[in-house]
């Protein structure tokens, strides 16, 4: 089967849950093609010996990763943090037309920041079938003041939009699942699967 993942952060940041996933899924046979950032976390800087570039892909016997140019969100503001997450949707969903098209299925590790990606990605891919991995909301997320709002509010918004094209919402705790809820998913295509380690 071929399974694409998308992941706003992969290793080598910490990011256990879409790296332990891609691992497993390549050791049982599975091709697995990840769409993911260039890595800028936790420091808001791109990594020491990378460079951000359109071409960039690593390649093991069942495990391709694609990683695309998003901005760096260094400073940690909101305006700052909103640039980062608009650019890696509009590079994400430039290149996984492409890069996903033929796969079978997707995982989604969703976090507030791939919510525009994932939204722009599911309406030109299709009926793809789609597993979303929820780990925060915006409104858990998110700074105040009026800014914030604005953004929260478009941010909200495009997670619902991904809520209701997907065929499943994974939620990484019980109190996700109410949230999930209230922000649009059914409630029949939403479960609790806890973070493994």
């Amino acid at each position: 089967m071929r399974i694409g993942i998308l992941a706003y952060h992969f290793p080598p940041e910490p990011a256990f849950i879409p790296g332990s996933l891609a691992e497993e899924l390549a050791v049982r046979g599975h091709e697995v093609r990840v769409l993911t950032g260039f890595p800028d976390y936790p420091g808001g800087h791109v990594y020491p010996g990378w460079r951000q570039r359109w071409r960039h892909e690593t390649r093991s016997e069942r495990l391709i990763v694609r990683r695309v140019p998003r901005y760096s969100a260094g400073d940690g503001s909101v305006g700052a943090r909103m640039a980062a997450r608009l650019s890696f949707a509009g590079s994400a969903t430039l290149v996984g037309r492409g890069f996903l098209a033929d796969v079978d299925a997707l995982y989604v590790h969703q976090t507030p920041a791939a919510a525009f990606a994932t939204a722009g990605l599911l309406r030109l891919l299709g009926r793809l079938p789609t597993v979303l991995h929820v780990q925060d909301v915006w409104t858990e997320d998110g700074p105040a003041g009026a800014e914030a709002g604005r953004w929260a509010a478009r941010t909200a918004a495009a997670m619902a939009r991904a809520y209701r094209c997907a065929d499943r919402v994974a939620v990484a705790a019980p109190s996700l699942r109410d949230l999930v809820v209230a922000g649009g998913a059914d409630p029949a295509r939403v479960s609790v699967v806890i973070n493994w380690t």
